[in-house]
């Protein structure tokens, strides 16, 4: 059952199923994900990318040296998750971003980025198959709550929570009134509306 605060919290706002995510699509609901975008600005297509896929960049992630491949961090020990270990953007270690854009020049951050799946979800909300595209970096939230350490015990680290709130602009409306970018983010796990992560601000008044 969902607590009371996913459902006062989303009550009249942006659709959630009882497993408490927020309504999410197959690209083959192309009426469902064109409506749904046009009405909360934003949509969450499941499943686009393949699963083998997901899991080859969660792995190069974690055999990269400038990203998670460090001898110091132990993919299976995250009591060496530290601070001091984690690698993260410079000025931008509190919103969970492992890097800066060269650092993602990867095989298979191009590969999803080429994703014929990826193509056609955005050739269809911008009504154009003729797109500009680039990646942007990545980014990965540490457990706090119920970690579970190699020794089988259960810790808390509420010291790796990243800032609760950062709300802004990627693109400002009144210095490109004539342009607009739309931009995906591609979850390599999967993440409730009470892990926290991605929030999205669906009508200013």
């Amino acid at each position: 059952e969902m607590p009371e605060w996913v459902e006062d919290q989303f009550d009249n706002i942006a659709p959630v199923d009882h497993d408490g995510y927020v309504q999410s699509f197959l690209i083959e609901e192309e009426k469902e994900i064109s409506d749904f975008f046009e009405r909360f600005g934003f949509v969450i297509v499941r499943e686009i990318v393949p699963s083998e896929d997901v899991s080859k960049t969660v792995d190069e992630i974690w055999q990269t040296p400038k990203l998670l491949g460090k001898q110091c961090l132990q993919r299976d020990d995250p009591l060496t998750w530290t601070d001091e270990n984690w690698p993260s953007a410079e000025g931008l270690s509190s919103a969970g971003f492992l890097s800066h854009l060269a650092d993602v020049d990867l095989p298979m951050s191009w590969s999803n980025r080429q994703q014929a799946q990826i193509h056609r979800l955005f050739s269809l909300i911008l009504k154009t198959s003729e797109l500009w595209v680039r990646f942007d970096r990545y980014g990965m939230m540490r457990p706090t709550k119920n970690v579970k350490i190699k020794d089988g015990s259960i810790r808390q680290f509420p010291e790796r929570a990243t800032r609760s709130q950062w709300i802004h602009w990627d693109q400002n409306p009144w210095n490109t009134p004539d342009s607009f970018r739309l931009q995906g983010f591609l979850a390599l796990s999967d993440s409730s509306v009470q892990h926290g992560g991605n929030d999205v601000v669906i009508e200013l008044s």
